[in-house]
């Protein structure tokens, strides 16, 4: 949902939002990640979006953490894949080992004033999340 849309907005307004809106929603499932136990100390993004320079500053400074594109990082899963793959068929000897092998291309690590911008910002959206469930629940149900 656009909250607060008005006609000043851009594009390129959107497209942010956009952005921040699904990366809100991956920190959403890291905090369960996190509660469980498992500590985030890095992001390893591929895929389309990890060639935007933008997609990925956003997750550093929503994450505040850096955020690490490797070799092969345009190729998404299917390059997670073929480590397993080659994991099982016995190339590396664990894929562990055959990760080991990936060289980083680019590193982007969160800005301060950003990170804090975004923590206010997330909060917001954690609440309008929660207020607006209800609502995504009965549309689901009728279509």
């Amino acid at each position: 949902a656009f909250i607060g849309l008005t006609f000043r907005h851009t594009r390129g307004h959107l497209v942010r939002s956009l952005f921040e809106g699904v990366i809100f929603s991956l920190r959403t499932v890291a905090q369960v990640i996190e509660e469980l136990g498992v500590s985030l100390n890095q992001i390893r993004t591929s895929g389309g979006g990890a060639a935007s320079e933008l997609w990925r500053q956003i997750h550093a400074d929503v994450f505040n953490s850096e955020v690490v594109t490797v070799s092969g990082s345009n190729e998404g899963g299917a390059y997670g894949a073929a480590f397993v793959a080659g994991a099982g068929v016995g190339l590396w000897p664990t894929v562990e080992e055959a990760v080991k092998t990936l060289r980083v291309e680019t590193r982007t690590r969160p800005i301060t004033p950003h990170m804090e911008r975004y923590r206010q910002l997330f909060e917001v959206y954690r609440g309008l999340y929660g207020a607006l469930k209800p609502s995504f629940d009965q549309i689901s149900k009728l279509l």
